[in-house]
């Protein structure tokens, strides 16, 4: 039987080489001049250049200097993610102009989950990468877990119990991002599937996360998919790496050295999608 997604992907990729390199080109060169001369989000020429880290009043900033555009068409972003809220909002305020999104360095945590995601053409250049590890929680007893496992939490009984009553600020989120994803057409998956990915790691290279995560403070892997699993796997139809596509891996955030990545095991990786 024909598969109409792949056929649609390589449809696109088909006509996008005719317009999109120079377009595209335009683009992110401009982005570098604003970031290199400073701004880390500016919006020129239909396009919105977004550099670095996503701040709590980014929105506001990003929705000022959306308010007198007719019709965003591109969204060059270089972001290891940020706040949460921020960029929900960012997306849920993008998503109806149909853009298309141009990753030029990386796209993380947030960025991937809400901006990655809110773009009709998602076009990654050729050493980008965008990573996924983590949303907000699910359900109730997940966020209970995730706070549990806080040192400070087990030893504080009212933090805990605070913590708890977060839940609701928390469930607001996880409910906005599942109507984002709707209205995308993409899967919800994406965002927790990191513990799956990382069970087909060898033992010796899950080991080594661990200890640039201690080292960090935070997650330091990121689940990057290849566009082929992207459009297979999560529906993210219309996405393109400009170059030869990287295959699926673990992205390793490094807080002193340049990032690392660890190929992942196919058999086993399909084997466990399969299997859910």
């Amino acid at each position: 039987m024909l598969d109409f997604s792949l056929l649609a992907i390589k449809t696109h990729l088909i006509a996008s080489l005719l317009w999109a390199p120079n377009s595209i080109g335009q683009a992110v060169d401009m982005c570098r001049v604003l970031w290199r001369e400073g701004e880390s989000i500016t919006y020129e020429r239909n396009t919105l250049c977004f550099n670095g880290e996503i701040h709590e009043d980014s929105d506001d900033l990003v929705v000022q200097k959306l308010a007198d555009s007719i019709d965003m068409e591109y969204m060059v972003v270089n972001s290891k993610g940020g706040d949460v809220g921020a960029a929900i909002s960012i997306a849920e305020n993008t998503i109806s102009n149909d853009f298309s999104i141009v990753v030029d360095g990386v796209c993380l945590s947030s960025c991937a989950n809400y901006f990655f995601v809110a773009a009709k053409y998602r076009y990654l250049l050729e050493d980008s990468t965008v990573g996924w590890h983590g949303g907000p929680p699910r359900t109730f007893e997940e966020w209970v877990t995730i706070m549990s496992n806080s040192p400070q939490l087990q030893a504080d009984q009212k933090s805990l119990e605070f913590a708890k009553k977060q839940y609701a600020e928390m469930h607001e989120l996880f409910r906005r991002q599942k109507e984002l994803y709707r209205v995308a057409s993409v899967s919800t998956t994406v965002v927790y599937d990191l513990d799956v990915v990382l069970s087909c790691l060898a033992e010796d290279q899950r080991e080594a996360i661990n200890i640039v995560a201690e080292e960090e403070g935070s997650i330091a892997g990121f689940w990057a998919p290849s566009v082929r699993t992207l459009s297979l796997r999560y529906n993210f139809l219309n996405t393109i790496r400009l170059g030869r596509d990287k295959s699926d891996a673990i992205y390793v955030v490094h807080p002193t050295k340049e990032p690392t990545s660890y190929l992942i095991d196919l058999e086993c990786l399909y084997l466990k999608f399969d299997r859910r």
